[in-house]
Formats: structure tokens, sequence, C-alpha cells
């Protein structure tokens, strides 16, 4: 059954080079998906504190990038995300995928509502 893969979290700095987003998506595509939803880091209220205490530990040099990049509701920057994005999607048509979120489609009930009367 080809699936979708949710390629999740892409970390700023830290897993979202060019040769490393190749890598995951030729990957994905070997396992026969057949879409790629690709979700960049958020960093939330409670979660930024911690994420960033961690980043700070673990990567100093790249904690004052992350303050530039996050606004204060925690969302990358759309420059970012439309970057980090856009070369996933490019990815996605190398490899005959779908790439982004699954558009709903409307659909008609298949029975009338029923009145409250």
């Amino acid at each position: 059954v080809a699936g979708r893969v949710l390629m999740a979290p892409v970390l700023p700095l830290l897993s979202d080079a060019a040769d490393q987003l190749a890598a995951t998506v030729r990957r994905i595509a070997g396992t026969g998906a057949r879409a790629v939803e690709p979700v960049v880091l958020r960093l939330p209220p409670g979660t930024r504190g911690w994420y960033l205490e961690w980043l700070g530990r673990a990567h100093p040099q790249l904690v004052a990038r992350y303050e530039e990049l996050y606004d204060r509701s925690g969302l990358p920057s759309a420059d970012y995300e439309q970057r980090i994005t856009g070369q996933i999607a490019q990815l996605c048509r190398v490899y005959g995928m779908e790439c982004g979120p699954v558009v709903a489609q409307r659909r008609e009930p298949r029975v009338a509502q029923l009145a409250l009367v």
C-alpha cells in the first residue's frame, strides 16, 4: 500500500542541509511512498524554552540564529519555511511523489441531514 510520509520535524541548521534533505526524500521514495508532507520544527511556548536550553548545551553556536529565525509564537520565518519546503517539493518531483499537506475534498453526505423538529 503506497502511503504518505510525515517528514517532521526538519531541524533548522541541524537536519536541513541540501544533502540531508535529498537523502531523506530518496529513502522515503525507496519505500514506495506516494507523498511526503514536510514540517519544519515549531517551537511553541513551553517547548521553546526546553529546546533552546538543550540547543545551548549541544550546539551553543546555533542559539542566536534560532532566536532570529523563530517568532514569539514559535513559528519559523516564512522565508525559511518556504525555502525548505520548496527544496523538498523539488526533490519529491524528481522521485515522482506528491508533496505537501493532504487537500481535503468536499464530499456530499450519503443521506440527508435530519431536521431537529
